[in-house]
């Protein structure tokens, strides 16, 4: 079962819906959780 992740707009690294920043950068994730484009 493979879980829904969502990539860091800072850095491209896959972080897990859990994760409260990126592991790589430690960008906060509550920058990004609202994803979806703006159009």
């Amino acid at each position: 079962m493979q879980e829904n992740r969502e990539f860091c707009p800072q850095c491209g690294t896959p972080v897990s819906p859990d994760d409260a920043f990126c592991p790589n950068c430690g960008y906060t994730r509550s920058s990004y959780t609202q994803s979806g484009p703006s159009s």
